[in-house]
C-alpha cells in the first residue's frame, strides 16, 4: 500500500510539474541568441518558464522534500536551471519588497543545494 501511495505521489509531481513545462524538448525557434526570450515549450519563453517554477516553488509546493521528488525525475531540469537561477538573481534585483526578496534568495539557495545534491548522486551512480 506503502508503494502505490508512493508512486502516486511521484506521478502527481511528475504531473504538476510538467504542467510548468510543458512537453516540448527542444525550442520551437532554432538558432537564437537570447533562449530566454524565445520561445521554448508551448508558447512560453524561457523567462515565463522560470516564473512559473519560481512561483511553483514558493507558493504550491515549498517543501524540499516535494522538490528532490519532482527534480530528479524531470530530465528537463538540466535545461532550464542555469535559466531559473539567473531570472530569481533578475528578480532579486527588481524586487523592492524586502521580505520577498529574502524569499528569492532563500529559494535560489534552496533549489540550487537540492540540484546539485541530486546531480551528485546520478554522477555516482553514473560512475559506479
Amino acid at each position: 500500500m506503502l508503494t502505490l501511495r508512493n508512486n502516486f505521489e511521484k506521478y502527481a509531481l511528475h504531473h504538476e510539474l510538467h504542467l510548468i513545462t510543458g512537453c516540448v524538448a527542444s525550442p520551437t525557434i532554432a538558432n537564437v541568441k537570447d533562449q530566454t526570450e524565445a520561445e521554448v515549450a508551448m508558447g512560453y519563453t524561457m523567462t515565463e518558464i522560470c516564473d512559473k517554477f519560481i512561483e511553483f516553488f514558493m507558493y504550491k509546493k515549498p517543501e524540499t522534500k516535494d522538490w528532490r521528488k519532482l527534480l530528479v525525475f524531470r530530465e528537463e531540469w538540466r535545461r532550464y536551471r542555469e535559466h531559473f537561477y539567473k531570472r530569481c538573481q533578475v528578480r532579486i534585483d527588481m524586487e523592492t519588497d524586502p521580505s520577498v526578496k529574502q524569499k528569492l534568495v532563500v529559494l535560489a539557495r534552496k533549489v540550487k543545494k537540492v540540484s546539485h545534491y541530486l546531480f551528485s548522486l546520478e554522477h555516482l551512480q553514473k560512475i559506479s
